[in-house]
């Protein structure tokens, strides 16, 4: 309906607000350690809070997630639950929510969790996927924290949910059994003929470390992968640096397994009613941003739409026919929002 949920940083409670009359109705506290970091609807009556903190068990530690499922009509706490894991992606679909999760420490083999409108959380393990953050025993201005991060997208007509990796096989998960498949790629001669105009050559391939994955269905047996690697160096001072290399826009057919790089620059991707919007910013010495614009491909054939080419595109939000662009330049002071008529180019 017209009820809004809103997270706060600094409290760990849930404020309900009428959108519709833009008044407040009240808040719900989760009595836990700290603030929700992914809120999403499991129905009517369910609103699931997800924590990177534990929720006070013994043998829990820092990054050990929880999840808290609450009536924001009642204004009440239903459920809690420690998830004795880190989660790294969430995913919410109808009535139940998905976590991709991995170990508290380290870097280690990924799970999908399933949590439904009672709360109850079922796991399976991935064990050709692998997550997480090898963080260095001491913080300084020359330690490094090593990640791996895979994306999470879920295809609710059919049942499935996929995990994507870097350099491993994609995980394909039956929702209803949790049996998992895991499938490699090809890249065939021939791939998905009526969007050949939407293609561009693919960047040289780097070696690379500290990859992030993220993923999203679009229907049609077609999903779309992005993100990017992280390149550790050092200045000319012998400070260490990290430059983000993008490694594209990438669409996977899984009737197939096959997959065709569409953008090679892309490093965020928003996908809303047959359009989908490729975007993203390159940090140079971590202090100038530049960027690839905002790059619209679809709905069907359409030839793309490109606009702002070299500036740096940090947010995209969709409505109807309408997208919002946020360069949010190199102090706040500089942001700005660019409104695209998507139907009208």
């Amino acid at each position: 309906g017209a009820t809004l949920v809103l997270g706060d940083n600094d409290q760990d409670a849930l404020y309900l607000i009428d959108a519709r009359r833009m008044r407040a109705l009240g808040k719900v506290w989760l009595d836990a350690p700290s603030s929700a970091q992914w809120i999403g609807w499991l129905g009517p009556r369910r609103v699931l809070a997800v924590l990177d903190w534990p929720l006070g068990d013994p043998g829990t530690e820092p990054g050990d997630a929880g999840v808290v499922l609450v009536d924001p009509l009642a204004r009440r706490v239903l459920h809690r639950q420690n998830l004795h894991s880190r989660v790294h992606a969430v995913a919410f679909h109808g009535d139940r929510a998905f976590l991709l999760t991995g170990p508290v420490d380290g870097i280690g083999m990924a799970s999908l969790a399933v949590v439904d409108g009672r709360g109850t959380v079922r796991t399976v393990p991935l064990r050709a996927i692998s997550v997480g953050y090898n963080e260095p025993a001491e913080h300084t201005s020359e330690s490094v924290t090593e990640q791996r991060l895979a994306g999470l997208a879920v295809d609710p007509a059919g049942g499935r949910a996929f995990v994507v990796g870097a350099g491993t096989p994609i995980a394909e998960v039956d929702l209803a059994t949790l049996r998992v498949a895991y499938h490699g790629l090809s890249q065939p001669a021939s791939f998905l003929r009526r969007l050949a105009g939407w293609f561009v050559p693919a960047a040289d391939a780097k070696l690379v470390s500290g990859p992030l994955r993220q993923a999203c269905w679009l229907g049609d047996g077609l999903l779309a992968v992005w993100g990017f690697e992280v390149t550790l160096g050092k200045d000319a001072g012998g400070q260490p640096t990290a430059e983000d290399t993008p490694s594209g826009l990438k669409l996977v057919d899984t009737r197939r397994w096959t997959v065709r790089q569409v953008h090679p620059e892309a490093t965020a991707v928003r996908w809303h009613r047959g359009r989908l919007l490729a975007f993203g910013v390159r940090w140079y010495d971590q202090q100038r941003p530049g960027g690839i614009g905002l790059t619209v491909y679809g709905p069907g054939d359409r030839r793309p739409l490109r606009f702002f080419r070299d500036r740096p595109v940090h947010e995209v939000h969709v409505n109807g026919d309408l997208a919002y662009a946020i360069d949010w330049g190199s102090d706040a002071g500089n942001s700005e929002v660019a409104v695209v008529d998507l139907r009208a180019g």
